[in-house]
């Protein structure tokens, strides 16, 4: 009787989940025989046989914890609202995006491996002397041409770059 009902509600799922008439049916065939190994391995362990008489306690349990696990997921949204979204929300219409990206950014620095240098133009007393010299790191400042002035009178700019492209791909390689 009861493997009777599990072939219609079986046969009724699959159609609505779109399967083939065919496939049911050949899945349908076989469950009787499962069942039965199922209740004959059961028995030779001396466990009773698989029905949902036998099973019912457990079955209860299970509806009972799906139900606390509802509650849970219902409550979830909320729970991320309070404490994620709404003070992001607060954070980024007080401007901290801005905040947010100078400190990203300020992090980002790779080797820099196509030489690229640095030229300083100092003027000091009416002077004005021009030293270069090789990068160790780069930073993403760099890469978008914001110099890190050194002293108030110095301008500092960066060549040898080929291509923006070969500078991206320094970054690209090491934050990919």
């Amino acid at each position: 009787m009861e493997t009777k009902k599990m072939m219609l509600i079986f046969a009724d799922r699959g159609i609505q989940s779109g399967w083939s008439a065919d496939s049911i049916q050949s899945t349908l065939e076989g469950i009787e025989e499962k069942f039965e190994k199922c209740n004959d391995k059961l028995a030779s362990v001396s466990v009773g046989p698989c029905s949902y008489q036998f099973q019912a306690d457990k079955i209860e349990r299970m509806t009972q914890d799906l139900q606390l696990l509802q509650s849970y997921a219902s409550s979830a949204p909320d729970y991320v609202w309070e404490t994620l979204d709404n003070p992001l929300y607060v954070d980024f219409k007080n401007n901290a995006t801005e905040s947010l990206s100078q400190i990203i950014l300020d992090d980002f620095y790779t080797d820099n491996t196509i030489g690229m240098e640095e030229h300083f133009t100092v003027s000091q007393k009416g002077a004005v002397y021009s030293q270069k010299r090789v990068k160790e790191t780069l930073t993403f400042s760099d890469f978008l041409g914001l110099p890190a002035v050194e002293h108030e009178d110095s301008m500092v700019t960066l060549e040898n770059v080929e291509t923006v492209n070969e500078f991206a791909s320094l970054f690209r390689k090491d934050y990919d």
